[in-house]
């Protein structure tokens, strides 16, 4: 399995790793969420077309994804593991899972995964001189004076 990064940013903490798809396995995920993108209404000027809002937000469910859904399992138990907590007192479930298709020039809006304990991003093709990842929060935690 690859390796994996924890990194505590109080009260935060991110894990990162690579999931270890093949190029053949990346690419098909590719083509499914262009086969996504292509059976949807896409006449948003600005936005990123998101699965979860033109109906395709159970990837989980769909078999093209198996072998990445299970392999996020895997490292949402060693995540749990490595925070210290005991795997085995949990049920595991995904509530929704989504494609996005980024573009130049459109973006996705600043939003929340309220409905989850746990948010992860995979990216099966990323060019180069792509963006940057962000994350935000309401809450500064750390913050002395309001």
């Amino acid at each position: 399995m690859a390796q994996n990064n924890l990194i505590h940013l109080m009260p935060v903490s991110v894990y990162s790793a690579k999931a270890g798809l093949s190029k053949e396995d990346r690419d098909s995920i590719v083509s499914q969420i262009d086969d996504s993108v292509a059976s949807s209404d896409n006449t948003n000027e600005t936005s990123t077309w998101t699965g979860d809002v033109h109906g395709h937000h159970e990837l989980h469910n769909h078999p093209a994804y198996t072998r990445l859904f299970g392999i996020i399992g895997e490292h949402v138990r060693r995540y749990i593991d490595q925070l210290n907590i005991n795997t085995e007192i949990f049920d595991y479930y995904y509530t929704r899972s989504w494609a996005s298709r980024q573009v130049r020039g459109k973006y996705i809006d600043y939003h929340r995964h309220e409905q989850s304990h746990f948010s992860v991003v995979y990216y099966p093709k990323v060019p180069e001189q792509s963006g940057k990842f962000h994350v935000a929060t309401d809450n500064h935690q750390n913050e002395i004076v309001d």
